[in-house]
């Protein structure tokens, strides 16, 4: 598969990604960091990549609906305290 990190990851995600077999890359190879959501959104369409973003925003389906984006991974995160 193809994606794209937001700026938000690491940028060793990229390798993790890449010794798993993926084609992948971080937004800030392509100096997009501080890039507006939408330029983002762009960007993946036109490569055929699939986002990788801690950015609950990019969840938004009426700004971006599924349909018209390559993919969107949305990772929580979360805290357990034992």
């Amino acid at each position: 598969m193809r994606f794209k990190l937001d700026e938000n990851l690491p940028v060793e995600g990229v390798d993790l990604l890449r010794h798993l077999g993926h084609d992948s890359c971080h937004v800030l190879d392509q100096e997009l960091g501080g890039a507006e959501d939408p330029i983002i959104s762009h960007v993946c369409l036109k490569e055929s990549r699939t986002l990788i973003t801690l950015d609950a925003a990019f969840a938004d389906i009426t700004r971006y609906p599924p349909a018209a984006t390559p993919g969107v991974v949305l990772l929580r995160a979360s805290a357990s305290y034992s």
